[in-house]
């Protein structure tokens, strides 16, 4: 219960900091549905497809290196569905475990599914890496926006180092303190044979070959391009050049700063954010409408689409096992 109010007062946060950016503006929502034209919008959801695009062949590709072949279209529906539960976790700590879910529909073992997010992530930290650099040396407001995304990098190196420590702890029978907290030796086992499991694929990314490794880089170029590009073409008639680069610039630190706060969808500080390092780039009039459609486009649809494709993927998965049973996926240890 307590976790389902954080949510509520994090999105009533964002919310409100958006209507009174609006208010200030002059702007309300019918005013802001009808500012941008048709072919501003088309050209944001071309970009918002070259985001999901790229992070579904990300996916494809290293479940291919760790030893696992999936659809394109179930890695397509975990990016969608990792949306919708990072909206509504601190940090989007549902992410991961939500693109897993999805990802066992073809039969894949949690243990693998873990071992391609850490390949997701480092992938991620790899290429924002020169991104950033560029970024600080030649983008208006980009100094600020590389340091979020150096930051975020060192957290995924930081966590991705954690979790194989984790993974390697030689202890056999549960610990005292897990015992303690009311979980049961045998949910321990089960968490050993994950971590296990884990261990065996992710060894695997060490040795991915170098076409793999290119490709899973330009997929991820073409993702973070695609996420990256949203705001400046919101922006195209509104905003100069100068401006533009300012846009990009800023979203850096917007986009990759904003995944680390510890509120569900930013709480207000992202809505809040873009207020302020974006006030002299973005004309007065236009910024609460640009707000509105920025966030649509790079939160709140994303997110209703990955929870359509949860409930339908719930309601699916309960008429299967009413149907018949199913069997453990191949290479997974099952039930102790």
């Amino acid at each position: 219960m307590t976790a389902r109010i954080a949510v509520v007062v994090s999105m009533l946060a964002g919310a409100g900091v958006t209507v009174y950016v609006m208010v200030q503006a002059g702007a309300d929502l019918s005013s802001a549905a009808g500012l941008l034209p048709p072919r501003v919008h088309l050209l944001a959801l071309a970009a918002v497809a070259a985001d999901f695009l790229g992070r579904a062949a990300r996916v494809v590709l290293l479940s291919r290196g760790v030893g696992h072949r999936i659809r394109f279209s179930t890695s397509l529906w975990a990016m969608f569905a990792g949306e919708a539960a990072g909206a509504v976790t601190p940090s989007k700590a549902g992410a991961a475990p939500a693109k897993i879910a999805v990802l066992t529909r073809d039969r894949m073992d949690v243990g693998t599914g873990g071992a391609v997010m850490v390949g997701e992530t480092m992938a991620e930290a790899i290429a924002l890496l020169p991104l950033a650099i560029l970024a600080l040396v030649f983008l208006p407001g980009g100094r600020t926006g590389a340091y979020a995304a150096l930051a975020f990098t060192v957290l995924v190196v930081v966590g991705v180092v954690a979790l194989y420590w984790v993974a390697r702890l030689p202890l056999r029978a549960a610990p005292g303190w897990w015992l303690r907290v009311g979980l049961s030796e045998r949910r321990w086992r089960v968490l050993r044979v994950v971590a296990r499991r884990f261990r065996h694929r992710s060894k695997a990314l060490e040795h991915l070959s170098w076409t793999t490794m290119a490709l899973v880089l330009l997929a991820t170029m073409v993702h973070i391009a695609g996420r990256l590009a949203i705001l400046p073409l919101l922006g195209l008639g509104r905003v100069d050049g100068d401006g533009l680069a300012a846009l990009v610039g800023w979203t850096f630190l917007l986009l990759y700063g904003g995944a680390m706060i510890p509120t569900p969808a930013g709480g207000g500080a992202i809505e809040a954010g873009f207020a302020m390092a974006l006030g002299g780039v973005i004309p007065d009039a236009d910024m609460g409408a640009l707000l509105v459609w920025w966030r649509f486009y790079t939160l709140y649809l994303p997110a209703v689409i990955g929870a359509v494709i949860l409930l339908l993927g719930g309601v699916l998965m309960k008429h299967r096992s009413g149907a018949r049973p199913q069997p453990h996926p191949a290479g997974s240890a099952g039930p102790p």
